[in-house]
């Protein structure tokens, strides 16, 4: 399924507009998001982004691909170049952080 996202924070890396994209893998309550055109984050171009979705109350919509607009936690890992690799746990991560919301 094809959806939209914007990358809210922080400002360096938001989107002025919504960008196609398409979850490539999912794992648990995390996924990997692939972005249709490449955004810069600290000076790295990036594609792939490890998301999870804010709120727990938002699962079972999000599941059934209810239309909607849903905040994301996003994590952008330069090792992760494509869905085949393994995706570690995004409460790992110590920075490169995004706020972005995922529109169904």
């Amino acid at each position: 399924m094809r959806y939209r996202v914007n990358i809210i924070e922080p400002w360096e890396s938001g989107t002025d507009r919504s960008i196609g994209a398409n979850i490539v893998k999912h794992t648990g309550d995390q996924f990997l998001l692939f972005t249709e055109i490449k955004i810069n984050v600290k000076g790295n171009d990036s594609q792939y982004f490890i998301c999870k979705l804010k709120s727990e109350k938002l699962r079972s919509p999000f599941n059934n691909q209810e239309s909607g607009i849903y905040e994301i936690s996003m994590v952008f890992d330069k090792d992760i170049t494509n869905e085949l690799q393994e995706l570690p746990d995004i409460e790992n991560y110590r920075g490169n952080f995004l706020t972005g919301e995922l529109i169904i």
